[in-house]
């Protein structure tokens, strides 16, 4: 037996001497799993690695799982873009249940033996239930940042008021009680008036939501680091993660001149990716590469999968399930 067991599905029992499950999410090898029944496996694009991944932007032997000291690890060997852990770029990282790997463009859950059968059988989630799980955690640290509780900057005790002889006036906690309570009571009950057609709410800026005391310098600053990481994926082509990190510069700073000219350079270079994808794959489907046809398919739902609705998506979509029946008929005796 192989220290590590590719199968096509999710759906499938537990194995002989399985001691973890990678359930890929996203990459060539989509909705794949491997099931790992050694202490240490390799991944790679290279023939010489227990999981072998049909990624191009992955490097020859790019990572290390293994088993020690109690736990699961991953490393980095070497690689020239290194590896996403719940996304964090790091070289070595603990293992949990749960937790997502990102290797060049393809996306991990791994998965401990442990685990309960429901969970290893389930199907793999998807890229956009993990950005938004990962996207709700960076939001509750900001929130707990803005308390205080992880050092950021507090807010100052207003200065007490000087004791006078005339009433002390109305509570300033009291008047802001009312003012939420009627606030609940207008988004719940209405006004007396007939209903109006509901207004477009622009989203702030995230650096309205900084702890107070932030300066512009601090928050240019915040918008530079994500500008320089996305221009460091630009750098190497990989233009859906630069777009990500230029949006969100652009989310703190709107006007950050260098993350507008970047994302626009960026959205231009999928844009050409996602046509040379869908015209080779017309070519190669016409001349029966099947296989070479389906990676170029796939492709163009990884370049668009934040926009499923575009004709390139739909279109990429339905001519990969007429490539997966025509590899079928062609497997089939």
């Amino acid at each position: 037996m192989g220290a590590a067991l590719k199968f096509k599905h999710a759906d499938i029992p537990r194995q002989a001497q399985e001691l973890a499950r990678l359930k890929v999410v996203n990459g060539p090898d989509m909705g794949a799993v491997f099931v790992v029944t050694s202490n240490s496996v390799t991944l790679g694009r290279g023939e010489e690695n227990d999981v072998i991944l049909a990624d191009l932007k992955a490097s020859r032997k790019h990572a290390e799982i293994s088993w020690g000291d109690n736990q699961w690890n991953v490393r980095d060997l070497g690689s020239a873009n290194g590896i996403v852990y719940n996304g964090k770029p790091t070289r070595i990282a603990v293992l949990k249940t749960s937790d997502i790997i990102t290797i060049g463009e393809t996306t991990i859950e791994f998965l401990m033996s442990d685990a309960g059968t429901g969970m290893l059988r389930a199907l793999p989630r998807t890229i956009g239930e993990i950005s938004h799980e990962q996207s709700a955690f960076s939001a509750q640290q900001q929130r707990v940042r803005e308390l205080g509780v992880m050092g950021g900057p507090k807010r100052k005790a207003p200065a007490p008021v000087a004791a006078t002889g005339a009433s002390a006036g109305p509570n300033p906690k009291i008047f802001i009680y009312i003012v939420i309570a009627g606030v609940v009571g207008y988004v719940l009950y209405g006004s007396p008036e007939a209903p109006k057609a509901p207004k477009k709410v622009t989203a702030p800026p995230l650096s309205s939501y900084l702890p107070s005391g932030e300066s512009d310098v601090s928050v240019n600053k915040t918008a530079d680091q994500f500008f320089h990481e996305g221009f460091r994926e630009y750098r190497q082509n990989n233009f859906i993660r630069a777009k990500i990190q230029f949006e969100t510069a652009l989310q703190i700073e709107p006007n950050h001149p260098l993350a507008s000219l970047y994302l626009e350079n960026c959205n231009n270079q999928i844009e050409e990716e996602v046509k040379y994808h869908i015209d080779n794959g017309k070519k190669n489907l016409d001349a029966g590469k099947l296989k070479e046809a389906k990676n170029d398919y796939e492709s163009v739902l990884r370049l668009k999968f934040r926009d499923q609705t575009n004709p390139a998506y739909v279109e990429a979509q339905e001519q990969l399930k007429q490539v997966d029946k025509e590899l079928q008929a062609v497997r089939s005796p």
